[in-house]
């Protein structure tokens, strides 16, 4: 094993100077760019329509339709964790909610497009005292009660996963029902966990195949997992792979869950990572972990940004509340503290000393896309869908050209105050709709009275990074009157447009799947949201948009674990492939009761959804 001071000249490399620093100092940037489910179950019966055959090419192997992760046998039979094993396919289901199936469409179709999504990778330094939320100090009884967005086990293994589903997506290369090339990979959002701008730049290195790593000290991980005592308000809460001497909280991962010992762990985790690369174009969108630390301030009950921006680049893990306060007083002082007032407080509380880091400090949206922009990688497309117009503007929504005869559009559904849901302000909404007007030559008013326009028609297919039943109102008020705030206004807008027939989201961090029926005129979309790279199942999904040449079109949908179900073993060096592999083992076994259920029904993964054809 190379120890980090026989690579101190490879890390120095790494961390001087470069294209990094770029978005560190956002005047410069812009100036510039001015310039410039644990237990196997039987799928559920398909509809009437028969399912499309599996293509026989690349993809062959390599998707769920071949074969799927699943728990395994047990790796202490008085204990619940399990080690992952591989199942038999995951069948594919036809979904006729919105049209009947043509049981001889198979021997007609005709490929449109097809392409990769990703969505919720995550990606976290898991050394940054911006790791350290304030949600692990608030009073909770079991470990079981803690949503996994607090603390996941797999924190350190993002780049690592990541570089995975890109090399299996690769591998794959054609969309598994139609033997299409991939034209495309796209991320749906929350790009990075902390949006530090060591997090923002892994992400977009690992799809541009350069070496990398999340940490902003590959080979030094000290962190929370590190086999340190950690007071039982926040130790039980972090599984330590080598837990330390002293008789610590976190043994109950070991002693209650049945979490290996794996001492090796964290340093592999830390080490730079050579990525593979997207070998095909790839787009981008932005989220809310994108937008604010921990997804927001108010959605999880965290303070100010300020205390985060503070923590973010101080030399501090945090472990504790200052002595004599409890969580309810803490927050109301950091919410009614100036930026010199917290770091003031923050010298006070309990921590572990880490080595600072300006390069975990939090990115605005600008430098987000700025860093986009900067980063073309091999295949582009230049800014991977965001443009200098959107870095002076300060939106991140735009519209790219799919393939031809179909339009992509990417919205910004994050709330600029802070919060968790969903929304679109006025500006955008009539963005989009001047958007869908100019490709639609149909469309319905409010009324369902038929609209014809002088234009050419082409398919639209949205994507997102929250879904439609997350939309809500803003976290702070609002006199935006003419905002989307509600799942029935967005609905109402892209119903009135049949040439929709597609929406792709993440943030639910689970496989769902939705039929939107138009309430405007005899059509309607499908609305498909993919799971994370963080959480269990750890999937992408492939997309097809096929023409069935009979009247209908096809949607095929198509879910792609990023690892095989290695049998590790925990006391080794682990290889890249390894630690991937370790991360969806650990995700599946989390405490959180929510964990598997984020695989979905079968009718939520191998899906092929039929609509009517819009012109």
């Amino acid at each position: 094993m190379n120890h980090p001071h026989e690579r101190n000249n490879e890390y120095l490399a790494w961390s001087s100077p470069s294209r990094r620093a770029i978005i560190t100092g956002g005047a410069l940037g812009l100036a510039a760019l001015a310039l410039a489910g644990c237990e196997r179950k039987s799928p559920l019966p398909a509809p009437s329509g028969s399912a499309i055959a599996k293509n026989s090419g690349d993809a062959q192997g390599l998707t769920t339709l071949d074969a799927r992760i699943v728990a395994g046998d047990k790796l202490d039979p008085k204990k619940p964790y399990r080690r992952l094993a591989m199942d038999d396919p995951q069948k594919m289901v036809v979904r006729e909610d919105l049209y009947h199936a043509n049981a001889k469409r198979s021997a007609t179709r005709k490929a449109l497009a097809a392409f990769g999504h990703i969505t919720d990778t995550h990606i976290m330094d898991p050394t940054s005292p911006a790791q350290t939320a304030l949600a692990f100090l608030k009073p909770t009884r079991e470990l079981a009660d803690k949503e996994t967005a607090y603390f996941r086990p797999q924190d350190s293994l993002t780049i690592q996963v990541m570089d995975a589903m890109i090399r299996r997506l690769n591998a794959v290369r054609r969309g598994p029902a139609t033997g299409r090339l991939f034209d495309f990979y796209i991320s749906t959002g929350d790009a990075s966990d902390n949006r530090g701008t060591n997090e923002v730049h892994a992400f977009i290195e690992t799809l541009n195949g350069e070496k990398t790593s999340a940490f902003a000290f590959p080979g030094n991980p000290t962190s929370l997992q590190s086999p340190i005592s950690l007071p039982e308000a926040i130790g039980r809460f972090i599984w330590q792979p080598t837990p330390p001497k002293s008789n610590s909280p976190s043994r109950v991962w070991q002693d209650k869950y049945g979490f290996p010992v794996a001492k090796h762990l964290l340093f592999r985790a830390s080490e730079l990572v050579s990525t593979e690369g997207a070998n095909v174009p790839w787009y981008s969108g932005f989220g809310n972990h994108d937008q604010l630390a921990h997804g927001g301030v108010s959605a999880l009950e965290t303070p100010i940004e300020n205390y985060y921006a503070a923590m973010a680049t101080s030399d501090k893990l945090i472990v504790g509340l200052p002595k004599g306060d409890d969580y309810k007083s803490f927050v109301e002082k950091m919410n009614s503290s100036t930026q010199p007032q917290i770091k003031k407080i923050l010298a006070t509380m309990p921590g572990r000393s880490v080595k600072p880091s300006a390069e975990r400090r939090q990115v605005s949206k600008t430098e987000f896309m700025s860093a986009h922009l900067i980063n073309a990688g091999p295949h582009g497309p230049a800014g991977h869908g965001f443009t200098v117009d959107n870095v002076r503007t300060g939106t991140a929504y735009y519209r790219f050209q799919l393939t031809d005869g179909m339009v992509g559009l990417m919205l910004d559904t994050t709330d600029p105050t802070g919060g968790g849901r969903g929304s679109i302000d006025s500006k955008q909404a009539a963005w989009l709709e001047s958007e869908l007007n100019r490709v639609s030559a149909v469309r319905y008013d409010e009324q369902g009275n038929t609209v014809y326009q002088d234009v050419k028609d082409q398919l639209v297919v949205l994507f997102s990074h929250h879904p439609s039943s997350s939309f809500g109102p803003l976290r702070t008020g609002s006199t935006d009157n003419k905002a989307i705030t509600s799942q029935e206004l967005i609905h109402e807008l892209i119903g009135c447009y049949p040439n929709v027939v597609l929406w792709l989201n993440g943030h639910y961090h689970r496989n769902t799947v939705w039929p939107r029926r138009s309430n405007n005129g005899p059509h309607g979309f499908w609305e498909v949201n993919t799971a994370s790279h963080v959480d269990f199942p750890q999937q992408s999904r492939s997309v097809e948009v096929i023409d069935n040449m009979d009247g209908s079109l096809s949607i095929v949908g198509v879910m792609i674990d990023h690892s095989d179900a290695l049998r590790l073993n925990y006391s080794t060096q682990f290889t890249s492939a390894e630690l991937a592999a370790f991360s969806a083992e650990l995700a599946l076994n989390s405490p959180d009761p929510s964990a598997k259920k984020r695989t979905g029904a079968a009718k939520d993964q191998n899906v092929e959804l039929l609509l009517k054809k819009p012109f």
